[in-house]
């Protein structure tokens, strides 16, 4: 964080009369410009979990940051490396949440999947969803029964198959108007440096009210079509994508069905996962 601090004074600024600051995230590298010396550094806490200082040469992707106090408004000028336009947000927070996206886009040797995700027994149990299904309240539901917290965002796949932390700051967001909220969610400290796991279930589940647990096992090829529905840069990365997803559904249990509210779903889920450890042994989940 020092490092970076520093670097929103000395970095060579993408354009006349501005700051910058360069960092790397899993392989990918983004600077951030603006004119407001205080925004960048407001928005270093912020950066992707495990963010480094870098040289602001050579990298992926350039974010110009312009404060609009007038507007309430953050402002994101369009990046030739990702032509969207000029995108606008009302809070830091919620500007920040793009960078996790880039990240994404741009991570190398890493395959990013929208997913949250935790470690039990030792193992990963992946659950693949878009923003707003639900995906952060079950997580934060699961750390509540012990489970380890990994990323309530994102899966972050290497070429083998396995799983690694995105720890970013777990936050339930709710549909108020037009801006979003963010309420933060106490997490216990549990190996914050993990080491990266296998993941030993794949859980593709859909709240609805007052359903019953009653999942189906899917096939591996099920599960690769299904997870690569939900990883982010499929269509830029389609061959790397197939090979490490099929390394994931080769040693996983895969289950898709309809979920009641989170506190339930989540102890099913849990006893779903320790009796299929114990009937697999150490090596992993049993398909059941």
């Amino acid at each position: 964080m020092k490092v970076l601090q520093q670097q929103v004074q000395t970095n060579s600024p993408p354009s006349v009369g501005s700051s910058a600051i360069a960092f790397e995230c899993c392989g990918a590298r983004i600077m951030l410009g603006s004119t407001d010396h205080q925004v960048l550094q407001d928005l270093i806490p912020l950066l992707p979990p495990g963010s480094s200082a870098i040289a602001p040469n050579k990298v992926d992707a350039t974010l110009f940051i312009q404060k609009r106090p007038q507007h309430g408004l953050y402002c994101i000028q369009d990046s030739h490396e990702i032509p969207r336009g000029e995108l606008a947000y009302r809070t830091l927070e919620e500007l920040a949440s793009e960078f996790h996206f880039i990240v994404s886009m741009f991570a190398r040797p890493y395959l990013f999947v929208h997913a949250g995700v935790v470690a039990w027994c030792g193992h990963a149990i992946i659950l693949p969803g878009h923003s707003m299904t639900g995906k952060s309240t079950l997580v934060s539901a699961l750390v509540d029964y012990g489970a380890t917290y990994y990323s309530d965002e994102y899966a972050v796949i290497d070429r083998h198959g396995r799983i690694h932390p995105y720890r970013k700051s777990l936050a339930l967001r709710t549909r108020g108007g037009v801006s979003r909220r963010f309420e933060t969610v106490p997490i216990s400290e549990t190996a914050p440096h993990a080491e990266s796991s296998v993941a030993s279930l794949v859980a593709f589940l859909t709240y609805r009210a007052n359903s019953t647990w009653n999942p189906r096992n899917l096939t591996p090829a099920e599960t690769v079509l299904t997870l690569f529905k939900n990883t982010v840069a499929a269509k830029t990365r389609g061959q790397f994508a197939l090979r490490a997803l099929s390394h994931v559904a080769r040693r996983a249990t895969c289950i898709k069905g309809l979920r009641p509210e989170s506190s339930v779903a989540a102890a099913a889920l849990i006893k779903f996962a320790t009796e299929s450890s114990r009937a697999s042994g150490p090596g992993g989940f049993a398909s059941i």
